[in-house]
Parts: C-alpha cells; structure tokens; sequence
C-alpha cells in the first residue's frame, strides 16, 4: 500500500483525475462516490488495495477545506462523507505543472522539497588572488528558474564557479545583474533546458508561510539534511536544507531603498541566493545574506544577528532578466570538470 507521502511521486495525476471524476455535469446529483473513483482508475479493488481510504478522505478533506471541492449528503445516518463534487473552480489544463500545482496544495512543504530539490543547486566557490593562486572555498545555492540559475550576486563575482553538476558545456557564459548594484540576485544563462522542474513566480503577503531551501555552510561538504523551524529538526540525508518561517514584513531595504522580504528564518551562509518558496510551491523571493552596514549608533546590530531573513522579490529578478542587464566590471569564470566533493577550510 502507498503511503501517504508517496501517493503524489507514485501517482502524479491522482488530484487531477479526481477532480475531473467529481466534476459536477449538470445531472439530477452532483459529483460522484470516492470509494467508486478509485476502483474505476484502478487504485483498488476488492482483492487490492493500492491506496488507504483514509487516505483519500484526507485529500478530499484538504480540498474541501480550500474551497475546491465540495462534500455532498453531510446527513448521512452512517457519518463522515464518501461523496464529492468539484465546481470547476480551480480549471486547469492536463500537465505535469498542474499536478505539481496541485500536489503542492495538498501534501505542503514536504512534497515540494522532494519535488524540486533536484532544482535547488550548490554553487561552489573558488577564490583566488590575483596572482592565480588559491585563495579559500565559499558555498551559495542557487535555483533553477527561466531556464536559468538564478543565485545572490557574490556568488559569482570574482570568483571560479561550479554549479551543482552542471557541466560546463551547458553554461552559457552570459550573467545578467540587476541594475540597481545593491540588490545581491544574479542569472547565469544555460545553453540547455535541464529536465527539472522549474518554480513559478508569485507574491507573498504578510504572515504567509513561507519555506528556504539552500546550502548552508557545513565543513567537509558533510552530507547532511538539516531544517529550521517547528516541525522538522534534522533528517540525515543530505546537506540540503528547509527552513520554514512566516514572512515578517515587506520593509524598505537599508541597502537598495526598495521594498524587500523579512522572513522569520534567518538566512544562514550558504543559503545566500537560494529560493524563499509559498505553500503552493511557487517562488516569492531569492534569499540573501548580507552583512549590516555599520553606522554611528554603537547599538546597531549586526545581520547574523537580527533573527530575520532578508529575500529580494521574485518580481525583481524577472526584471533583471527581461532587461538583460550584463555586469560591467566583474571577473568570473565557470569552471571545468567535475565539481570538489570536498573542500577545506570551506567558508559561506
């Protein structure tokens, strides 16, 4: 039997083909019967039983709850409901991106860190001076986004660059920068579409709940799953992390005098330039970890300090990469071969 989690890996299209099953048509009686939905795709039978009705009914109640679909007969003498019926309200067409949309809605943060960890990319950083010689190892994240890699800019400046596995055939040797220098994004171009899913953009409104996922600074590469916030501590899989938190306020930034995202997960090192994601898996802002500017006042705390994240909306990269804005004075060079499993003295 497929567990809860696993139902939307295993079967992709199960709220899709569930919503058509409930469509309402028109007839004398709205919807259809659950239990008839799933022996009529073929997820159980009188002898199989592929997937748990509780399950099920777990799906439909989250449904429900999000106005999508509907319970019918509430009176029944026997209790709970087993009969459905969807308005139409959340039409979509038949694609994968609609199942992700979909599966997203229902099964949260922890589906869509499964579905698009293979998006969330490392950015390995070596630093040399000017002589050539090494310098020291630095770790950022970046994401997979327009058919680009989206990431924070002293990701890349100045700096020998390998991302993910990417090979270096498949980087095209063109970043774009925002034209305001003090926002910290960046968009390496790709010379190829990679087969990921890629993140739909939105916006994000106060106290939404919201997810980081990125790269943060561990020594020795250790393979590692780690997670901020109240409900997951530490899962030992690797060095891969989600935060969870709430967006705290939209705030002028200190450094660019536009408006910018506090989010109560702090961004740690290596974290700079992942996504800052919604509950419905769509992208709202790139994560950034940049120092406060010290000033006069001796009580100014320090960013790492502050207890909040800073992320830049996803509004503004989708500018950055519609006016194709090039750096004019950086170095930076993408890196051939395989990128170091391991690094010492690696810092963020």
């Amino acid at each position: 039997m497929v567990s809860f989690s696993d139902i939307p890996f295993e079967f992709p299209s199960f709220i899709y083909d569930l919503l058509e099953y409930m469509k309402y048509t028109g007839g004398p009686q709205p919807g259809g019967m659950l239990g008839n939905f799933l022996v009529s795709n073929g997820y159980n039978s009188a002898t199989c039983m592929v997937l748990d009705f509780h399950d099920t009914n777990k799906i439909c109640d989250i449904l429900c709850k999000n106005g999508i679909l509907m319970p019918f007969d509430l009176g029944r003498p026997t209790g709970g409901v087993d009969h459905y019926y969807y308005s139409g309200s959340f039409e979509m067409e038949r694609s994968e991106e609609s199942f992700r949309q979909l599966n997203a809605l229902v099964f949260g943060f922890p589906y869509i860190y499964r579905e698009y960890r293979n998006s969330v990319m490392p950015i390995i950083i070596r630093k040399v001076d000017r002589y050539g010689c090494e310098k020291s190892w630095h770790v950022g994240t970046g994401f997979y986004y327009r058919n680009g890699i989206v990431t924070a800019a002293h990701c890349l400046k100045d700096h020998e660059i390998w991302i993910g596995d990417l090979d270096r055939g498949d980087i095209d040797s063109t970043v774009y920068t925002h034209a305001n220098n003090n926002f910290d994004i960046a968009y390496v171009c790709l010379k190829r579409e990679l087969g990921y899913p890629q993140f739909r953009p939105s916006e994000a409104e106060i106290l939404e709940k919201v997810m980081t996922l990125g790269y943060p600074l561990m020594v020795g590469f250790d393979k590692i799953l780690t997670a901020e916030g109240a409900e997951i501590s530490s899962v030992p899989q690797s060095r891969y992390t989600a935060s969870t938190g709430a967006v705290a306020a939209v705030a002028e930034s200190m450094y660019a005098k536009n408006n910018m995202y506090l989010i109560t997960a702090k961004i740690a090192g290596g974290n700079s330039g992942g996504p800052v994601l919604a509950q419905d898996g769509t992208v709202v802002a790139v994560a950034i970890q940049k120092g406060m500017e010290r000033t006069e006042n001796e009580d100014d705390i320090p960013y790492k300090d502050f207890g909040y994240g800073m992320a830049v909306p996803i509004s503004f990269v989708d500018e950055m990469i519609e006016s194709r804005n090039e750096p004019p004075d950086w170095s930076y060079r993408f890196a051939s071969g395989k990128r170091p499993d391991n690094a010492e003295n690696m810092t963020a």
